[in-house]
């Protein structure tokens, strides 16, 4: 019968650490046709299409700490600061629905990028129902590999139609 020793077991729990740690990567994961998982580090453009449309999609306490983990900088500051009141009131109190986003320009200079976006959502949130369209420029640093938004800023014209009285 084989016997294994406890530096090898020992070994062999480490390595099950490593390769468990490295499961959990905040990379995105695609699958090649051997089935075997191979990390892809998200693009800018990625990165800010997934933040926009989690903001627009969130619906539990949870959501703030993944918008959060997306964010460096000002922007996790923000998040940091955010009590969980303000949070339910921005986010989670329903009525936005992102109906398409389009990016406008892309710019990376090794470990900074901004990207130029366009949003286009619909606001149920007061007393007339809008449709809104929204640019933004948002700035992001690499760290590790990884994108993340460090800023956020307008850009261009926002426009706003109401459903139901004045369009301005």
């Amino acid at each position: 019968m084989f016997k294994q020793s406890r530096l090898g077991y020992s070994a062999l729990v480490v390595l099950s650490a490593v390769v468990l740690q490295m499961a959990a990567c905040t990379k995105n994961s695609t699958t090649t046709s051997s089935q075997q998982a191979v990390q892809v580090p998200l693009t800018p453009e990625a990165v800010v299409e997934k933040f926009i449309r989690l903001s627009g999609t969130a619906n539990s306490a949870e959501d703030k700490m993944r918008l959060r983990d997306m964010c460096q900088g000002k922007l996790r500051q923000a998040f940091d600061k955010m009590s969980n009141e303000n949070f339910q009131m921005s986010y989670l109190s329903g009525g936005i629905t992102v109906d398409d986003f389009k990016v406008l320009s892309q710019k990376s200079d090794g470990t900074d990028a901004l990207v130029h976006y366009q949003v286009r959502i619909q606001n149920k949130q007061g007393a007339d129902n809008t449709h809104e369209l929204n640019e933004r420029e948002v700035s992001l640093v690499q760290v590790n590999g990884v994108w993340y938004l460090d800023s956020i800023r307008p850009k261009g014209k926002d426009q706003i139609a109401f459903l139901n009285g004045m369009i301005f």
